[in-house]
């Protein structure tokens, strides 16, 4: 008999932070990496699958959160016989602070012969594919580029924070990165519905990037209704909010909602 196939999604434990790798198929593709806070936690777990190509890196956002590690794997996998095929990055902000400006300064200087580099917005094609599983950046909506310039000024970062969406088969898995209700408010209803949810912006509000009218986190939690939702923190974490323990302690009970958590 062969191998039943599937689609392996990994939070890891990075504290107060995020980093999700996703696992496409055996033999179906390489590793994709959704944001690094923490690069010795995610160079151990592709080192424990002897990962040496990673199909893409995608940074959410540039707070550091999200991006404090990446410096360390991206250095790591520049060498041989290591390599990445995309960098999928945002322009959320001007290049201020040591972070985001070095890692902007490395990732140009890798474009074109480490690495492909890719500004990260919605787009039709997706980030990686088989038959019956996909990969997609489904938000944010437009060019963080194109938009600070149309509005004059750098909004929040979280406005244009990536929503990475997972799909194999009728299961479908939502990565919230730091997105705001005007992000999701902005999505296709079709969209929102999925199997598992990783909480955006680690469980805290999600009205820093404005509130649309007739939208609450009840709504979008209610619009996604997952079987499992995951929480991406710290021990003692300071995002905590009421909104996120309103919904999980019904969901939980009502609709037999999972709740995983990375941290203690």
């Amino acid at each position: 008999m062969s191998e039943p196939r599937s689609l392996c999604l990994t939070f890891l434990d990075v504290g107060q932070g995020d980093a999700t790798l996703v696992l496409p198929p055996r033999g179906e593709g390489d590793p994709i990496v959704f944001d690094c806070r923490d690069g010795w936690v995610v160079r151990q777990q592709l080192a424990s699958w002897k990962v040496e190509r990673l199909e893409a890196v995608v940074a959410s956002h540039l707070d550091d959160d999200h991006i404090g590690g990446l410096g360390d794997l991206l250095a790591d996998f520049s060498k041989a016989p290591k390599t990445i095929g995309a960098v999928y990055w945002s322009f959320d902000r001007r290049d201020e602070g040591k972070q985001a400006g070095e890692l902007t300064d490395e990732l140009h200087e890798g474009d074109g012969s480490k690495w492909e580099l890719r500004e990260i917005h919605r787009d039709q094609r997706p980030i990686s594919k088989g038959e019956d599983w996909s990969v997609h950046v489904c938000a944010p909506r437009a060019s963080t580029r194109q938009a600070a310039v149309r509005e004059g000024r750098w909004q929040d970062a979280n406005r244009y924070s990536a929503v990475l969406r997972v799909q194999m088969g009728g299961t479908c898995v939502l990565i919230g990165g730091d997105a705001p209700l005007a992000t999701w408010a902005e999505l296709p209803g079709t969209e929102l519905p999925a199997r598992v949810f990783r909480i955006p912006h680690h469980g805290g509000a999600l009205d820093d990037g404005g509130v649309p009218t007739d939208w609450t986190a009840q709504r979008l939690y209610d619009e996604v209704d997952p079987a499992v939702a995951a929480l991406s923190v710290g021990t003692n974490n300071p995002h905590d909010h009421p909104e996120v323990n309103n919904w999980l302690r019904p969901a939980i009970g009502r609709r037999n909602c999972r709740l995983l958590c990375t941290g203690g």
